[in-house]
């Protein structure tokens, strides 16, 4: 394993100046139409593309906004650079007043009042940050869900069929880099579960195979990591578990999340504390030890969006927007379903009623007794609906 030249944080990635830039040896407005082209193909409209391209661009342009300390003013913030705000609130299609208040305070209810208080600067672009990447993902998981139905063939819907998938699993490969927080910690936590799982499916469990056949084969030692595993997230000890704990109290700093994985965890072979007074810890992984720096670990495990933000986003005039926050895609698609069922039942109804009306001039009864036991309680959802 390999060190490699530090990269940035998560958050400078997408805080740069939206200036074009072209990559040597790239053709990059061909991978674009291939893009498209690829869209179309698993059936996203143009005009779900360009809902999609403008989230993405809302989602950028909301990482190049900048705050600053008022003068005179204690702990308060203002936007350095407010001309973006009109942009983002374009995009997103939200009141552009309502879109700086979610930004740079936060709305506090006590008995009997409703509080304003102005964020901190370093909070301020916490929560920048998490509505950016809340919107992301949002937009993540849907664009996967609309993929996978695209593919379903109507056999894998039947109950006797056998459904034939194909998996694709894409994750960052071990990292170690000079300085690593916890996006590095929790990307090596997934490669040593993958890592336990080729183990024990590759060598424990096909060398057991092996030895209830009684076929001869020389042993293959392999590194179990279980240990390591254990140490990161089993109950109640765990370094994972240890951390939300910290996370809940409100005088927490980095120094007491340290000292309490020391007195759980010291003299455990997998994990190492340095010499000298420094704010991190050594793990050792399958692929080599890692130093983790526990600055900002209790921040970014709480990062969420804050009620402000959700509401904010919610009055978008935008209902795909809307639509992402706060709701599971899968039920979004399933709620779609079954309204546009019972929608289509009331046409069939209707159009049922007057062939027969005009057919034989009777009411639509017999049809109506057919289609009884879809339509029991239609009055009740069409209100719904």
């Amino acid at each position: 394993m390999t060190k490699k030249p530090h990269r940035p944080h998560w958050e400078n990635y997408y805080e740069n100046e939206p200036d074009c830039f072209s990559v040597e040896g790239e053709d990059l407005k061909h991978d674009f139409e291939r893009l498209q082209l690829a869209m179309e193909m698993v059936g996203f409209l143009p005009t779900t593309r360009k809902r999609i391209f403008s989230l993405l661009s809302a989602i950028l342009h909301l990482g190049n906004i900048r705050y600053k300390k008022k003068i005179y003013r204690d702990d308060s913030i203002d936007i350095c650079n407010p001309e973006v705000l009109p942009v983002v609130s374009e995009l997103l299609e939200v009141k552009e007043e309502m879109l700086f208040e979610a930004l740079t305070t936060r709305k506090t209810v006590t008995v009997g009042e409703k509080l304003i208080v102005p964020y901190k600067l370093a909070e301020a672009g916490t929560v920048r940050d998490s509505m950016a990447k809340s919107l992301y993902s949002a937009l993540f998981d849907w664009i996967v869900f609309r993929i996978n139905h695209a593919l379903l063939n109507q056999r894998d819907l039947e109950e006797s069929a056998k459904i034939l998938s194909i998996g694709v699993l894409d994750i960052f490969g071990f990292e170690d880099y000079e300085s690593n927080s916890f996006e590095q910690f929790c990307i090596n936590f997934a490669n040593e579960r993958l890592q336990h799982y080729f183990n024990q499916h590759i060598f424990k469990l096909e060398q057991e195979e092996y030895r209830a056949e009684g076929i001869t084969w020389h042993n293959i030692d392999y590194i179990d990591n279980t240990s390591c595993i254990n140490l990161i997230s089993k109950k109640p000890t765990a370094l994972l578990h240890l951390l939300d704990e910290e996370c809940n109290f409100p005088q927490a700093t980095n120094q007491t999340l340290l000292d309490k994985f020391k007195r759980q965890h010291e003299g455990n072979s997998y994990i190492e504390f340095p010499a000298v007074m420094e704010p991190a810890f050594i793990i050792k992984h399958y692929a080599g030890k890692v130093k983790y720096g526990v600055k900002d670990f209790r921040e970014k495990n709480t990062d969420h969006m804050r009620p402000d933000i959700v509401a904010l986003l919610k009055s978008s005039k935008n209902a795909f927007i809307c639509g992402l926050i706060g709701i599971d895609p899968v039920a979004t698609f399933r709620w779609a379903v079954l309204r546009a069922y019972f929608r289509a039942m009331v046409a069939f109804r209707d159009a049922g009623k007057r062939h027969v009306e005009r057919r034989s001039g009777e009411s639509g009864h017999v049809f109506t007794q057919l289609c009884s036991g879809h339509i029991v309680h239609l009055g009740e959802l069409q209100r719904l609906l």
